[in-house]
């Protein structure tokens, strides 16, 4: 996923909010039991539907076992559930009392086989709610009571472990000490007594977690999490009961992660934007069904939209098993699996200069089309971008 610097992030929030210090990239939710429509049972048929409420900045992506998916997005503090044919379930604000008193929600997160969703709040308050969404408990962990020994910044995504704990990227910094000091890296964080583990994998310069949509370096699996590092040569790294495996990424074409790049005080997303889109990289890591996925984004001639692919990467050798388009040409997207279908939002970013990325849309996948042989996304070399059927405007 594609990153910028930390210091961007934090000058892109003081003007979301005008909140110093860490970037905010929050994420809650809220809840509310209204019946949606159930999941296709065994879905054969890939449906875009158009979302009955665009969103501004749509962050934060969760499906629901139940049908439907959550949107969060911290530029509107909205938490949204749509049902599977995009109309709109509910919105929410917020609530005035905890534990559902988000104001700018940004990830969403649900380990696999796991009963509850995380969500984040400025990287230091994290709510948990059910899987319809109703938030049922809250936590923080404020930046100077995190750890007495050092000053603490959290960045995107958490991901809830059993016992109530959470895996957190962060920066720590030992207090008194300067810059140089800094250790950027994996930390698993006790929610109720505080305790901190790790870092179990490290990075030299953290402004590799530090893009806007960070929350594809990690994903949860049954036993572990697995890293994605942007460094050259890409890695890919195994994080299981306080012990670390790295696996270089072996895939064909990719080109250098670009460095230094900055959003602006003035917010240049625009040029941001298409200084990475130029490039073909890899911008995440995912896991389902055993298997490891590697999101890899390609230029289309004429600069309009890109080429989006799933890798499935072998956990050994860090070589593809099989490559998978997906059937959008978005400028980006978000994804979030799921049993019966994967959810793939599809975001639109203006080629205006400003803080404008609009989710207008949503494809529905057959999960089976991701793990077999024959799966219609399958990249063939003269193959056209895989289509999916409308499923029209939402009601």
């Amino acid at each position: 996923m594609l990153m910028a610097s930390v210091r961007l992030r934090s000058l892109l929030w003081r003007r979301l909010r005008g909140v110093s210090g860490i970037a905010l990239r929050l994420g809650l939710a809220a809840g509310l039991f209204l019946v949606v429509a159930p999941p296709a049972q065994g879905a054969s048929r890939c449906v875009r539907v158009h979302l009955g409420k665009r969103i501004n900045f749509p962050n934060g992506l969760q499906s629901l076992p139940a049908g439907g998916f959550l949107v969060a997005s911290p530029w509107e503090g909205t938490l949204t559930r749509f049902a599977a044919d995009g109309s709109v379930v509910w919105s929410r604000h917020g609530e005035p009392e905890p534990p559902a008193d988000f104001t700018r929600p940004a990830s969403i997160t649900r380990a696999p086989g796991a009963d509850r969703i995380l969500f984040d709040e400025a990287h230091a308050t994290f709510f948990i709610a059910d899987l319809e969404g109703t938030i049922v408990a809250k936590h923080s962990i404020t930046r100077d009571a995190a750890r007495r020994d050092a000053r603490v910044d959290l960045f995107s995504p958490p991901y809830l472990l059993p016992g109530d704990r959470i895996a957190v990227l962060a920066r720590t910094t030992p207090l008194g000490a300067g810059p140089e000091s800094r250790t950027s890296g994996l930390f698993i964080v006790g929610l109720e007594d505080g305790s901190w583990q790790g870092p179990f994998a490290t990075w030299d310069d953290f402004s590799e977690l530090s893009y806007l949509t960070d929350d594809r370096l990690l994903a949860a699996t049954p036993s572990g999490l697995v890293v994605f590092f942007t460094r050259t040569p890409y890695e890919l790294r195994w994080v299981e009961e306080g012990k670390v495996r790295t696996v270089p990424l072996q895939l064909d074409g990719l080109e250098p992660f670009p460095k230094g790049l900055q959003l602006r005080p003035n917010h240049l997303w625009a040029s941001f934007y298409s200084a990475l889109a130029a490039r073909r990289l890899p911008l995440g890591v995912y896991w389902d069904r055993a298997e490891v996925f590697v999101l890899v984004a390609s230029p289309l001639a004429g600069g309009a939209g890109r080429r989006w692919e799933l890798v499935a990467v072998d956990p050994v050798s860090g070589r593809a098993k099989r490559s998978l388009r997906l059937p959008t040409e978005a400028d980006e997207v978000k994804i979030s699996p799921g049993d019966e279908e994967w959810i793939v939002l599809e975001r639109t970013i203006p080629r205006v200069e400003g803080f404008l990325v609009w989710g207008e849309s949503a494809l529905r996948i057959p999960a089976a089309w991701f793990h077999q042989e024959d799966s219609p996304l399958l990249v063939e070399t003269t193959a056209p971008t895989p289509q999916c059927e409308s499923g029209g405007s939402p009601p």
